[in-house]
C-alpha cells in the first residue's frame, strides 16, 4: 500500500498478524498436538481446534496421507494469499472508519477461507486418487466430508476474521497520516521570523 509520501510501500492493517498466526499456529507440530490432544469433533476442544486450526500446513504425510497433505497446505497458501491481497485492496490504513476497518477485514477473511477450501479440495483431488469429490457419482460420506470441510472454513472466517479485524483496527489506529509543508504553511513561517526579529 502506498503512503502519503508515495516513496515506500506497506502491508494493510492486520497482515502481520495473520502472517504470525499461520506460521505458529499453523506449524504441523502444534495443528497435531491439538488434534491429539483434542480429537477430531469429539467434544467442543475438537471443534475448536478444527476451527482455529484452519490454516494449518504439514511438511511430511505423517497422520494425514496424500490427499490431506495436499489439500491443507493448498488451501493454506491459496488463504494466505487471497486475504492478504484483499486487505492490500480493501483496507485503508488511515482514510476508513474503524467500523469499516473491521467489516472489511472480516468479510475478506471468510470469503478467502471458503474459496481456498474449494481450491484445496479440487486441486488435491486432481494431483491425488480422489477424483470423485470433483467429478461424479459423490458418494454420500464424500459430499458431507466436502460440506464439513466447508463449514468448518466459514466458521473459522467468522471467528478469526473477527479478531484479525480487531488487530487491523488497532493497528490502523495507531497510525498517523504524514504531514508535509505545504504552500499554507509559508505565511506562518514568516510570520515566526518577524516575530524573532
Amino acid at each position: 500500500m502506498i503512503t502519503a509520501g508515495g516513496a515506500r510501500r506497506q502491508f494493510a492493517p492486520g497482515v502481520g498478524t495473520l502472517l504470525v498466526y499461520v506460521l505458529l499456529v499453523g506449524n504441523p507440530w502444534v495443528s497435531r498436538t491439538a488434534s491429539t490432544v483434542g480429537g477430531e469433533h469429539d467434544n467442543v476442544g475438537g471443534m475448536l481446534a478444527s476451527y482455529f486450526f484452519f490454516p494449518r500446513w504439514y511438511i511430511d504425510l505423517e497422520g494425514v496421507g496424500v490427499w490431506g497433505f495436499w489439500m491443507a497446505d493448498i488451501r493454506t497458501i491459496v488463504f494466505v494469499l487471497l486475504v492478504v491481497f484483499g486487505l492490500n485492496r480493501a483496507v485503508q490504513p488511515v482514510m476508513a472508519s474503524k467500523m469499516a476497518t473491521f467489516a472489511a477485514t472480516t468479510g475478506v477473511t471468510v470469503l478467502g477461507a471458503v474459496i481456498a477450501s474449494v481450491s484445496g479440495i479440487v486441486l488435491a483431488s486432481l494431483v491425488t486418487d480422489m477424483p470423485s469429490l470433483i467429478s461424479g457419482p459423490v458418494q454420500p460420506t464424500e459430499h458431507y466430508f466436502v460440506l464439513n470441510l466447508l463449514f468448518d472454513a466459514a466458521i473459522f472466517g467468522v471467528l478469526f476474521g473477527a479478531i484479525l479485524g480487531v488487530a487491523a483496527v488497532a493497528a490502523s489506529g495507531s497510525r498517523v497520516a504524514p504531514t508535509f509543508p505545504t504552500r499554507a504553511c509559508l505565511p506562518n513561517i514568516g510570520r515566526w521570523f518577524a516575530d524573532d526579529r
